[in-house]
């Protein structure tokens, strides 16, 4: 038989589980998701900082990166025969040497 509070809430133990354990649950979810919006704004402002100059003579992964381009492109590069399909490496030379 359930019971019919007048006054104000109901004064049963039970009442008072469930309405603890509501509150609870709504502060935790509620502490959860401000942490959740301050790291976002966390990574959001550091996602706009500019890391380094972006000069490649000063940056040393630009430098690295133009170096190792400038040796792919650079140069005339080997020539490697395919003979059936497969690479004849005993052939290879180099298109500068004449």
């Amino acid at each position: 038989m359930l019971r019919a509070c007048q006054v104000g809430p109901c004064e049963t133990r039970q009442g008072y589980g469930v309405t603890a354990t509501v509150l609870t649950a709504v502060i935790e979810f509620l502490s959860a998701f401000t942490l959740f919006l301050m790291i976002l704004t966390a990574f959001l402002a550091l996602a706009q900082m500019q890391m380094g100059s972006n000069d490649p003579y000063l940056d040393r992964l630009d430098r690295s990166a133009v170096l190792g381009l400038d040796r792919l492109v650079a140069d005339e590069g080997w020539f490697v025969p395919v003979v059936d399909g497969e690479a004849d490496v005993k052939r290879t030379a180099h298109t500068a040497a004449r």
